[in-house]
């Protein structure tokens, strides 16, 4: 063939092959395998759309369902004294125009699916979430605070950095939340009441009735699979091939808490039962094969969001990742920091006579929650 020359070789040479040979092949075929494993997929801007797309809708009708079930905590009220954000408190009239605001803002996220109005549908739920916050503290509650986190992102960033930076902050929740309750008070205090709650639905607190070595142990150290599950899902979550795994960890965790925490178990709140609930379909979109993944560049599609905008929505996420880091150096506050359920919370235990006890049941406080302890006495218990 022209153009092309071959060195000629004795027949000895022609038969013989290196040694190196079998080497470098495996070398190349390892290579190879490593590099389908850990490169990123090829971009697909309509995927990231799509799942972007998906998710928001997701926010939006999870937000109108916990602000549903929780609506006392969003509107003027007196059962709980209001303690503003900062040192001046605003007007109640502010409450009904914050909340207004946010549910504008969430339906807007439900049905736009063009991105300047989907970006202004979320700028309008951030910002009455900002109103109700400073307005109240008690309304700074975990997953308020994430979907403040997750509309504040989508009205500044683009599809990918949505994308992304929604999974880092869904596994630093996890992770958060995991590192508060590996402490011996979890053990002994919420991380204990929610394994005895998983014997009696499996019929098996007789079994732990008898003080057995066994069943010491089991009660001692049944509660710290709790967290070091959580930081198992958080890890498999990080790790782009164990992520499937992560997936179906978490939903395993989240179905078992609606289960230990639902009408059956401790009976919990709706608001708690729906965040969890949340997680499940959450998860699902930003985790699930199902949803082809967009990969680690940028799309074409998405540079027409302004990069300083996006640079703010990436600022916004490092804070969020960031900050919870300082709970416990108290410069972070316990929600804020996904610390929930985790044992190292203040608690009072406040004993009355009986006739002062009558005198705030009179009142009409429910606030309190009272159970009686001793004789002439009542144990209230403010948490």
């Amino acid at each position: 063939m022209a153009g092309r020359r071959c060195a000629k070789l004795k027949p000895s040479q022609r038969d013989k092959k290196p040694a190196t040979a079998p080497l470098i092949i495996a070398a190349r075929w390892q290579f190879r395998d490593n590099r389908d494993m850990d490169e990123p997929a090829p971009i697909d801007p309509a995927a990231t759309a799509h799942r972007v797309d998906r998710l928001t809708r997701l926010l939006g009708l999870g937000a109108l369902a916990l602000l549903g079930v929780t609506w006392k905590l969003w509107t003027p009220q007196n059962v709980f004294p209001r303690v503003p954000l900062l040192y001046w408190a605003p007007p109640h009239w502010l409450d009904w125009t914050s909340i207004a605001v946010v549910v504008v803002g969430l339906l807007g996220l439900i049905v736009h699916r063009r991105v300047p109005e989907r970006r202004t549908a979320a700028g309008l739920a951030a910002g009455g979430f900002a109103l109700q916050f400073l307005a109240d503290q008690h309304r700074l509650q975990p997953w308020a605070w994430q979907f403040f986190i997750l509309a504040l992102v989508i009205a500044l960033a683009d599809d990918r950095s949505i994308l992304v930076g929604w999974r880092w902050l869904v596994i630093s929740i996890y992770a958060y939340s995991a590192l508060s309750k590996l402490d011996y008070a979890f053990t002994r205090n919420v991380g204990t009441l929610l394994t005895e709650q998983y014997w009696q639905l499996r019929n098996l607190s007789p079994a732990f009735a008898k003080p057995t070595p066994l069943v010491y142990s089991l009660q001692t150290y049944a509660p710290f699979f709790l967290p070091v599950g959580e930081l198992l899902v958080a890890i498999l979550l990080w790790r782009p091939r164990t992520r499937r795994y992560g997936l179906w960890g978490s939903w395993l965790m989240h179905l078992g808490l609606l289960g230990l925490l639902g009408p059956f178990g401790l009976n919990h709140s709706f608001g708690v039962l729906l965040w969890n609930a949340f997680f499940v379909f959450q998860n699902w979109m930003l985790f699930g094969d199902r949803f082809v993944d967009a990969g680690n560049r940028q799309p074409k599609s998405c540079r027409h969001i302004a990069e300083r905008a996006n640079l703010v929505a990436r600022g916004v996420l490092v804070i969020a990742y960031i900050w919870p880091a300082l709970y416990p150096l108290g410069l972070c506050d316990a929600w804020i920091g996904w610390a929930v359920y985790s044992a190292p919370f203040e608690r009072v235990s406040i004993w009355l006579n009986r006739e002062s006890a009558d005198s705030l049941r009179q009142s009409g406080n429910d606030a309190l929650s009272r159970s009686l302890r001793g004789p002439g006495f009542d144990n209230t218990s403010v948490k």
